[in-house]
């Protein structure tokens, strides 16, 4: 007789704005896949359930910061598995917006501001010294962390007088937003 299927592994998939995509392996001798979904962590088959095929499913309709939690059983004619691991997944906070740079009215620093994101932990600005385009400063640029509340920061790392490039992205457990646009501006003795 054929075995009950064993239960699948699920990962997590890329995440947007407004959507999470869970993976999940074939399982031998599977015909269906049972997704249960929970905006709680502790998934049961009591949560809201999609029978699914294939090795992937996209939840739409979600706001940046939003996370859910998924289980998933394999069945078969003979049965079912057990309920997978959980994971969860979160949505990718939303782009912040226009970002400003200018000199620091006293000196010594450029000072950065921006609209805040939404569905974000916290931000990530790279800086590069000279004129460089957000491929450049992805790859070589130097990181500073801001905290989840602030809108602005003062750069001081760049040698007084000398331009600089700056860009910002937020994140969240989901991953990374869309980065900001870049701005350059030098700080001043």
């Amino acid at each position: 007789a054929q075995p009950i299927p064993g239960a699948p592994t699920l990962t997590v998939g890329t995440s947007t704005e407004t959507t999470v995509t869970v993976n999940w392996n074939t399982v031998s001798g599977a015909s269906a896949y049972r997704l249960y979904s929970s905006t709680n962590s502790g998934v049961t088959t009591s949560d809201n359930q999609t029978v699914v095929a294939g090795n992937s499913y996209t939840v739409s309709g979600l706001t940046s910061g939003d996370t859910l939690y998924f289980a998933m059983i394999a069945e078969s004619t003979v049965g079912q598995s057990g309920l997978s691991s959980e994971v969860s997944a979160t949505a990718v906070p939303t782009q912040p917006g226009t970002l400003t740079a200018s000199p620091k009215w006293d000196g010594g620093a450029v000072s950065l501001s921006w609209t805040a994101s939404v569905g974000h932990d916290g931000y990530k600005i790279l800086y590069h010294e000279g004129s460089r385009d957000l491929n450049y400063l992805i790859a070589n640029g130097s990181e500073q962390s801001v905290d989840q509340n602030k809108t602005s920061k003062n750069i001081s790392a760049l040698t007084i007088n000398q331009l600089g490039s700056y860009v910002i992205k937020a994140y969240n457990s989901g991953g990374d937003s869309v980065y900001s646009n870049v701005v350059e501006e030098q700080a001043i003795p």
